[in-house]
């Protein structure tokens, strides 16, 4: 039985299909919002969070953009 670690499996998927464009663009600006969501930025989480955001926590509290960003500056 081979098993195969989450890095292992990643790597061989990328060795069947490259990402493409778009997911290089999605992944970056995923990045992107987490940085700024670590390091409290939110001038920048404002720009890039939709306005109809719905951010459900893993309570199962959710919020909109308007409160998430409000908690997270309290």
């Amino acid at each position: 039985m081979l098993l195969l670690s989450p890095v292992q499996v990643v790597a061989q998927a990328k060795q069947v299909r490259p990402e493409s464009r778009i997911e290089q663009e999605v992944r970056a600006i995923e990045l992107a919002r987490f940085e700024a969501q670590v390091k409290g930025d939110l001038d920048k989480l404002k720009l890039l969070l939709a306005d109809e955001l719905k951010y459900t926590h893993s309570t199962g509290k959710t919020e909109t953009k308007e409160e998430f960003l409000k908690a997270l500056s309290s």
